[in-house]
């Protein structure tokens, strides 16, 4: 089949990309802003875990001219899948990983941080120990030449979506449309056990076992975290900052994945 790289719809199963060994992988160009704009294509990436990737997936990343790969995931998952099929072509392959938990120790795939009974208390958990690291995101995204980029965790719907979430907020995103976004993963649960089902039995065991809410991707539960982070820092951009960003590299990432 031939690869579809984007086209400029904010539907999601139109950004999606044809890939042998990713399935939660999409464009977040194409979406529409407030002020009537809208976001570039072929700039920035959300997806999971490109560790299974075919060279034909790779040769479809080098047409786009991938530049910068972050990674979202600990360390003890990194360790699981050594191989990085994509550093044949991506000159920055680099590693920003979020954590739930105060102690960095603690923050591993396998465990969840005490108290934690939803997916809404776990991306808060993220967002509230997570605040440096999501700076360092932004930081290289505003970077000079690292675009375009692909973020991804291993599913490519908490992590990832958080970081879509702000990112695409700073863009001026209605909240409704990245929350569309994010339930976009949904549907491609099913692939992406079946795939780990081939590729990686460990971790298809591991998704297999879990509470069904926590592979769960329901727009409602990013909306209440964003209505939460309003309540607690009165906007997503006061956030953002409070995270460490500066106005310029918000500035800077508009320039850049906008639309003129």
């Amino acid at each position: 089949m031939k690869t579809e790289v984007s086209r400029p719809e904010s539907n999601p199963a139109t950004r999606g990309l044809d890939l042998d060994g990713a399935v939660n992988m999409r464009d977040l160009g194409g979406l529409p802003t407030r002020d009537g704009r809208m976001t570039k294509r072929n700039r920035l990436y959300r997806g999971d875990n490109p560790g299974y990737l075919s060279d034909r997936d790779v040769e479809t990343f080098e047409k786009i001219g991938l530049r910068t790969v972050i990674d979202l995931r600990s360390h003890v998952e990194r360790r699981r899948d050594p191989v990085r099929p994509l550093s044949r072509c991506v000159p920055a392959m680099l590693h920003v990983g979020l954590q739930y938990s105060s102690n960095p120790d603690n923050a591993v795939a396998d465990i969840f941080p005490d108290g934690v009974t939803s997916l809404r208390d776990l991306y808060v958990a993220y967002l509230t120990h997570s605040t440096s690291e999501i700076a360092a995101v932004y930081a290289i995204l505003a970077s000079l030449r690292t675009l375009p980029a692909l973020v991804h965790c291993a599913a490519g719907k908490d992590r990832t979506g958080l970081i879509a979430a702000l990112v695409l907020g700073s863009l001026g995103v209605d909240d409704e449309v990245i929350a569309d976004d994010y339930a976009a993963t949904a549907a491609n649960m099913p692939s992406l056990i079946s795939l780990l089902a081939s590729a990686d039995p460990q971790a298809s065991d591991h998704l297999q076992h879990l509470d069904p809410v926590i592979l769960s991707a329901d727009g409602d539960t990013l909306l209440s975290v964003l209505e939460w982070v309003r309540v607690l820092h009165g906007s997503l951009d006061a956030y953002v900052r409070h995270c460490g960003v500066p106005d310029e590299d918000i500035s800077v990432l508009r320039h850049r994945l906008l639309e003129s």
